[in-house]
């Protein structure tokens, strides 16, 4: 579902920059994790207010959507009676005001019919410091290895 893919990818972050002795992997583990706990409590306000203006999300098909339409496609998952799973980041590339999230993402999502979806999805999230704070700019989700 590749609805899913795209909010993995937010995991989508640009939560407030967290310092960690670990380095860069462990430090946007720390912030994907919360993007998670966002998708699973359904705050779908503090998820969108980590897309910036220009936000572009890329299919794996290549097909592309923009802010306006990728939020309108997330909508759904966040009115689910029950999310669970999370985001892996795998590789960080970047510093100061511009970072590369490679990431892997594995989600069940039950409806209000009780019927469940499950969804993997691995990517590439772009993020740019804007006004202090990391906004996620760009998406490219690929094919998940099944």
């Amino acid at each position: 579902m590749s609805n899913l893919r795209t909010i993995t990818a937010f995991g989508l972050c640009g939560i407030a920059a967290l310092a960690s002795s670990k380095g860069p992997i462990a430090e946007w583990q720390k912030r994907y994790d919360k993007v998670s706990k966002m998708v699973i409590a359904g705050d779908f306000k503090s998820f969108q207010d980590l897309m910036a203006e220009n936000y572009v999300w890329v299919l794996p098909d290549g097909k592309q959507k923009n802010r306006k339409e990728s939020i309108a496609e997330f909508a759904p998952l966040f009115k689910m009676k029950e999310v669970s799973g999370g985001e892996t980041v795998k590789k960080v590339t970047g510093n100061g005001e511009a970072v590369e999230v490679t990431f892997y993402a594995k989600w069940t999502m039950v409806g209000k019919d009780g019927k469940a979806i499950h969804d993997q999805e691995r990517g590439i999230d772009s993020w740019r410091k804007i006004g202090g704070q990391w906004k996620v700019i760009r998406t490219v989700d690929k094919p998940a290895k099944r």
